[in-house]
């Protein structure tokens, strides 16, 4: 995990001093960030998206989509701990938004440009299937 971010990521959302000036205030490191954001992406993209390839992809090839939504989590995480009141709304509405990205990719309501799983073909085409009969309306 880590590095999948770069420095020129950051530059979108923050001014360097800026960023700089909460690392050094912070008990938590840029990667340390990095990581706990990239585990939180994971945990809604694994049922469906090869998270590997996801985040072992590097330069141009990233999905940028990826890239924005982790950057905003990262900031989030980097800012939280020092003014847990005085966290900049640009930073939360960031926030929230990527968390409600990531909740419509999970519903299937969104469906980013990302490696799906390879389906396992050994043969074994074991479904479990949910339904119901229709509902019907005794009288006596």
């Amino acid at each position: 995990m880590g590095n999948f971010l770069t420095t020129d990521d950051y530059n979108v959302f923050i001014k360097q001093d800026i960023l700089a000036e909460i690392l050094a205030n912070s008990d938590t490191s840029q990667n340390a960030a990095e990581m706990r954001a990239q585990s939180q992406i994971e945990s809604y993209l694994k049922p469906r998206y090869d998270v590997v390839q996801i985040f072992t992809t590097y330069g141009d090839d990233r999905n940028y989509d990826i890239v924005t939504k982790m950057t905003h989590i990262v900031l989030y995480i980097l800012h939280k701990p020092l003014t847990p009141n005085q966290v900049p709304k640009h930073i939360i509405d960031d926030y929230t938004e990527t968390i409600r990205w990531l909740e419509h990719v999970r519903q299937l309501k969104l469906s980013p440009d990302l490696p799906l799983l390879e389906v396992d073909d050994n043969g074994d085409d074991t479904q479990i299937v949910f339904d119901s009969n229709c509902k019907r309306h005794n009288q006596f």
